[in-house]
């Protein structure tokens, strides 16, 4: 699942997905590599309702009653965090690196009383430590994952790094450090690598999506850094203007996330799986409640 038109069209181009297929239901546009008259496929690639984490949690919902799919890949962008290092140096990802997430915060719920803030917090699904300890891991040694992307705005030939790490999920876009808002929202996550607007509506509509006990689906979330914040004013003095740099480096980041999405999605199909039926499922007689 892809949030933004950019993001959706980066990874439609890099799978291959030129075939609109019909969702069981109205549910959401969405395209596959492979022929529509199969009615069995493989990937579909689908855009979110909208930005922010409501529509993206109402769209995995949609998904999961359409498809039922076994694992959801949400690929696009994201702000790095930057944090102050040694000799004023920022330390952290760059911009163009791969995101992939381990734990979701959702900032957003919270409670202020006498001066201070206190964290909220609702059940949430994160994603899945197996695919990253297993299939993420194996994808970012690979040599040969980047090759063939677009030269990067600072020109550079390195690779982009592939960095495993917490998010923090917001609703609002954290374009400046000096805000107080912005300061107070991320100060309480001082391990978190990166920032979005979506990833904690997935994690929500994850848990719920596990509905009986044969299907319970797993969920990564990809984010190419488009553009770098922080929490403090010190950041925000070392860093170049956020607007000018999400628009320059997010064609860049929108494609190196679906470069390895693509390569993480072909591991994942290469196991294969047998249609499954439960053997060892039982049944029982209806007890009369009291």
């Amino acid at each position: 699942m892809t949030i933004t038109e950019r993001e959706r069209d980066a990874v439609r181009a890099e799978f291959g997905a030129h075939h609109a297929v019909t969702t069981p239901a109205r549910g959401l546009a969405c395209w596959t590599p492979d022929e529509p008259d199969d009615n069995q496929f493989g990937v579909i690639v689908s855009q979110a309702m909208g930005r922010s984490n409501m529509p993206a949690e109402q769209s995995v919902q949609k998904l999961v009653e359409d498809w039922r799919p076994e694992v959801l890949v949400v690929v696009g962008t994201a702000g790095g965090i930057a944090r102050p290092g040694a000799d004023g140096v920022l330390e952290g990802p760059s911009t163009g690196d791969i995101i992939c997430v381990e734990y979701v915060h959702y900032a957003a719920f919270a409670k202020y009383d006498s001066g201070r803030r206190y964290l909220r917090y609702f059940p949430m699904q994160h994603p899945d430590n197996f695919l990253i300890t297993s299939d993420v891991r194996h994808v970012e040694t690979s040599l040969d994952w980047h090759e063939g992307l677009m030269t990067p705005p600072s020109g550079e030939t390195t690779p982009p790094r592939v960095r495993v790490g917490e998010l923090v999920s917001l609703e609002v876009v954290a374009g400046d450090s000096r805000a107080p808002g912005q300061q107070d929202l991320l100060k309480d996550f001082d391990h978190a690598i990166a920032v979005d607007m979506e990833s904690g509506g997935v994690a929500r509509a994850m848990h719920t999506a596990s509905d009986t006990v044969y299907y319970r689906p797993a969920w990564l979330a990809i984010r190419g850094v488009s553009d770098l914040t922080g929490d403090t004013a010190t950041v925000q003095d070392l860093l170049a203007g956020n607007n000018e740099e999400r628009a320059q480096w997010t064609p860049y980041a929108a494609a190196a996330a679906a470069r390895f999405a693509h390569r993480l999605v072909e591991r994942i199909l290469a196991r294969g799986r047998e249609p499954f039926d439960d053997p060892g499922a039982r049944s029982w007689t209806p007890v009369p409640q009291r």
